[in-house]
């Protein structure tokens, strides 16, 4: 899936880890359910940050979390529950 795909490789860059190859994410991933990864991705998003600069994005992030969600679970039937 490309938006997991993407997403994680982002992460990966500012943990300064190496990016996944495409065969290598979807190997990883086929195994997995995708409500483990959102519910795990989920906690972790919503977890509260002293930084400054997050704190000023928080509603952001708050909103952009919530549409995430509502779109796997509202396409559910499309992806590997």
């Amino acid at each position: 899936m490309k938006f997991l795909f993407e997403y994680h490789n982002i992460v990966n860059k500012k943990l300064k880890k190496t990016a996944y190859s495409r065969k290598e994410h979807d190997k990883l991933y086929c195994r997995s359910k995708l409500s483990n990864i959102l519910r795990k991705w989920n906690n972790v998003m919503k977890m509260e940050s002293h930084n400054q600069h997050d704190m000023m994005m928080s509603v952001s992030k708050n909103n952009m979390r919530k549409k995430v969600l509502e779109f796997f679970y509202a396409n559910k039937k499309g992806f590997n529950f």
